[in-house]
């Protein structure tokens, strides 16, 4: 006679019966197992209940701090959304559209960018600014030193268009050059 077990977690549902025997799930091959499969998450609290819960707040690797708000449109697959985000949107009173990407000037201070290659421009003239004292310097991505563009000349790398010094590529593909022959890469 075959066993009929309902699943534990309080659907009503009747229980499958395990295939093969697994000690790390507690299955018994030919017997009902405890659940249906993820039905086991109904019995962990969710949102407030949890003893985990901070407020609906949470912050990820890099430092930025999302807010749970699961009927936003863009919100992530938890129903999370980036705090900067939200105040955004609360201060200009409308949803932005994904493609305006808003970037932190300081702390307490957001800008809502057109699109993101403005935001990579405010970035690349704030790394400029912080390390040399002038926003329109660039850097070179061989010797890793800013300068002015009009001592650097301009150089394609796949769909991005770089400053570089004109020494600095020189000596770079004369080096790259003497390796692919088969020489010492060193430059004489």
């Amino acid at each position: 006679m075959k066993e009929i077990k309902l699943c534990e977690c309080g659907c009503g549902n009747p229980a499958p019966i395990a295939k093969k025997t697994s000690t790390r799930n507690g299955h018994i091959k030919g017997r009902a197992v405890r659940f249906i499969y993820n039905h086991h998450l109904a019995l962990h609290k969710i949102g407030e209940k949890n003893p985990n819960w901070k407020g609906g707040r949470t912050q990820d690797t890099r430092g930025y701090m999302f807010i749970l708000s699961p009927d936003h449109p863009q919100a992530n697959k938890f129903g999370y959304v980036r705090q900067h985000r939200i105040r955004a949107e609360k201060a200009i009173g409308r949803i932005l559209p994904l493609k305006h990407p808003v970037h932190h000037h300081s702390k307490n201070e957001l800008v809502v960018c057109e699109n993101h290659a403005y935001h990579r421009l405010l970035h690349l003239r704030t790394w400029a600014y912080r390390a040399c004292g002038h926003a329109g310097f660039r850097k070179c991505p061989y010797c890793k030193k800013y300068d002015s563009v009009e001592k650097m000349i301009l150089r394609r790398s796949g769909d991005r268009i770089q400053y570089a010094h004109a020494e600095c590529k020189r000596i770079y593909e004369r080096k790259r050059r003497k390796t692919w022959r088969g020489l010492s890469p060193e430059v004489h």
